[in-house]
């Protein structure tokens, strides 16, 4: 049976759907400033997709969080022969526990 893990963006969905809804239920009950949370939480999302680079996927990713496209890496090894992943890949916890070096390639 194999371990379902979060990737990055899905736990950047769901922190980002927390935010605006208690943002907007303490707007509502609490005070109207809170609504600048989720005027907040707007901008970040229309920055991030503009730009393509979230501060709260860095985070995640720092966290240890896997990417989507590296969701199911369990080693580098493709019909016989190992391959280099990207940097990218490399960078958070996931890849580090495995040997990702390419050591012993042909």
């Amino acid at each position: 049976m194999t371990r379902h893990r979060f990737s990055c963006e899905r736990a950047g969905r769901i922190l980002t759907a927390l935010a605006v809804s208690s943002a907007t239920v303490l707007g509502l009950l609490h005070h109207r400033l809170w609504f600048l949370v989720v005027a907040g939480t707007a901008l970040n999302l229309l920055v991030s997709g503009i730009a393509d680079r979230c501060m709260v996927r860095n985070a995640l990713v720092r966290m240890g969080f896997p990417r989507e496209r590296d969701l199911g890496r369990t080693d580098g090894v493709v019909e016989g022969t190992r391959r280099e992943l990207p940097a990218s890949a490399r960078r958070h916890r996931l890849c580090r526990t495995a040997n990702w070096t390419g050591a012993g390639r042909n």
